[in-house]
């Protein structure tokens, strides 16, 4: 509902979002629960709350209409999109055996404007758009000619910044050529086992689900022995060898990692070293680390790491996940 300027709306929700998730992890953390607003850097949080609220603030202002509920049960075909600005619209491509749902669409009669909206890394370290942005994007401009090849389709990805993917008649045909590779391997109608189709490497930095996945845990460790093109996760997991705890509220550790190097992680919170002991196995995924990790282009994997910094910088590995496995002895 809205009780103010769009800017005031925008810090209200989001403000009421984060107290939520906050009472939230209260029921499931067991002890000093993370703050969201506290989890980055108090720099980086202003810089992420200004592209927030900037997004908000601006398409608030437009009063974008959502489509109505029955539409997109029916998966409303584009076609049949009225002109205008909709949000958080549903495309569904059964031939191409994808569905997504686009931010924000533009229609004016056959010209469609297809609006991601990002609040977080858009740009290289050569300031092109990431390859799996662009990717993004593209999908849903391949699909959206799949169900209607006469539309004339602009991409653009927002995060603050408006900028234009590329969308030529040579890049539909790399994303299809890339979409019917992957496609390959996944028949229709069957069941396969994610790991069988997992390919471990840089993608791995943002995925979620990488500690359940058995071939990123046997192929991880190859990366870590030497410099690498490819920036792996600050995760690390090996035989505990020594743990000692300078104090109440933390514990450090030495491990034998998987790669066979002797790694350290330090700050841990103190409930999580409770019962485990030398001999046992460790997995720690999402860790910091103050090191410098390689040169220009290479990637070396740290030896050392952290949950709580000890240098006074308020940073803390708040997503690290800890898993242990007794020795038995």
């Amino acid at each position: 509902m809205r009780s103010g300027t769009s800017a005031e709306d925008a810090q209200r929700a989001l403000d009421a979002l984060l107290d939520a998730a906050d009472r939230r992890l209260e029921t499931t953390w067991p002890n000093d629960p993370p703050r969201l607003r506290q989890i980055l850097s108090p720099l980086a949080w202003r810089r992420k709350l200004r592209v927030i609220l900037d997004l908000a603030e601006k398409y608030l202002s437009n009063r974008l209409p959502r489509l109505p509920t029955y539409a997109a049960r029916m998966s409303l075909s584009l076609q049949d999109l009225p002109d205008g600005t909709w949000a958080e619209v549903t495309i569904e491509a059964p031939a191409m055996r994808l569905r997504g749902r686009a931010d924000l669409i533009q229609r004016t009669g056959r010209d469609l404007v297809i609006r991601d909206l990002k609040t977080g890394r858009v740009l290289t370290n050569e300031g092109d758009i990431l390859p799996h942005v662009e990717r993004q994007l593209r999908l849903y401009g391949a699909m959206t000619h799949s169900l209607w090849p006469t539309a004339r389709v602009a991409l653009v990805v927002d995060d603050g910044v408006e900028r234009q993917v590329g969308f030529s008649e040579v890049d539909e045909s790399e994303v299809l050529a890339w979409l019917e590779r992957v496609l390959a391997s996944l028949p229709q109608d069957t069941d396969i086992e994610t790991y069988t189709i997992a390919t471990p490497g840089d993608a791995c930095r943002g995925c979620g689900h990488r500690h359940v996945c058995p071939a990123y845990r046997q192929q991880a460790p190859a990366f870590w022995r030497t410099e690498n093109a490819v920036q792996m996760p600050l995760d690390v997991w090996g035989e505990l060898v020594a743990i000692e705890s300078p104090d109440k509220q933390t514990a450090n550790i030495t491990i034998v990692d998987a790669a066979g190097r002797t790694a350290k992680v330090f700050g841990l919170a103190a409930f999580r070293t409770a019962g485990i002991r030398q001999g046992d196995t460790v997995w720690l995924f999402g860790l910091h680390t103050q090191e410098r990790c390689g040169r220009p282009g290479f990637w070396r994997h740290p030896y050392n790491f952290f949950e709580i910094s000890n240098d006074g910088e308020p940073t803390r590995a708040w997503t690290l996940e800890m898993f242990t496995e007794s020795s038995g002895s």
